[in-house]
């Protein structure tokens, strides 16, 4: 390292100390050890806060209790910054989303990373430099369950106002089958319990919470059973 270089850093190179070196390694013919040439040092902390811009936090969809992701709210809006929090929700499939959180920035402070990775497990929890969310990869994915949902809403849809004018019962099959293809493609599971409280000589109205785009396509796929 150069005199100049030293001087300007040499309180950051202290015994022990851990440091983020930005620079150039060269080594000439002749020399048994390479030279670092640092431009820049910086201790992990300031690189931490000045390098990031989004914590990224895993969830598992089996895992997503109101109280629990309330829970995570509550500790990334206490910690205000310039960080995207980037919310990477697995399902039960293993296919995973990422999603960017729209009304939260906050900073990557210790206490925050610390308490996230008690909710969350250490290996859930990251740094990046990136603020984007998106890659290649993930549009073109997208692009195509778009185009996946797309083409199933003019088959099955198509079929079912066909079938209307001959058999509703087939039609309300074809509806059904549409809504399991839709919960397939997006990869979403449904549990269902209590069937067997039910009285099939009664009459009964089963209704939404209006919580999901996937009320509906649920209430179709998990009451057929009945």
């Amino acid at each position: 390292m150069f005199g100049e270089a030293y001087e300007k850093f040499k309180d950051l190179l202290t015994a022990d100390s851990m440091v983020l070196i930005r620079g150039q390694v060269s080594m000439r013919e002749g020399d048994k050890k390479p030279k670092l040439r640092a431009e820049n040092i910086m201790s992990l902390t300031d690189s931490r806060e000045k390098l990031t811009r989004s914590i990224h936090v895993r969830l598992k969809t089996s895992s997503l209790e109101e109280s629990f992701i309330n829970e995570i709210h509550e500790a990334c809006s206490k910690v205000s910054g310039t960080c995207s929090l980037i919310l990477h929700v697995v399902t039960a499939e293993d296919n995973e989303y990422r999603i960017r959180a729209k009304n939260i920035t906050t900073a990557p402070i210790s206490e925050l990373l610390e308490k996230l990775r008690i909710i969350l497990g250490k290996e859930n929890v990251w740094l990046s430099k990136f603020a984007a969310v998106t890659t290649m990869l993930s549009v073109l994915h997208n692009m195509v369950i778009i185009l996946w949902i797309i083409t199933s809403a003019v088959v099955y849809g198509t079929s079912a106002i066909v079938m209307c004018s001959f058999s509703i019962n087939a039609a309300r099959s074809i509806e059904r089958w549409w809504h399991k293809h839709l919960l397939f493609i997006c990869g979403v599971t449904i549990a269902t319990k209590g069937f067997d409280r039910i009285d099939k000589s009664q009459r009964y109205i089963f209704l939404a919470n209006h919580q999901s785009y996937f009320d509906i396509p649920v209430l179709s796929s998990g009451l057929a059973a009945i």
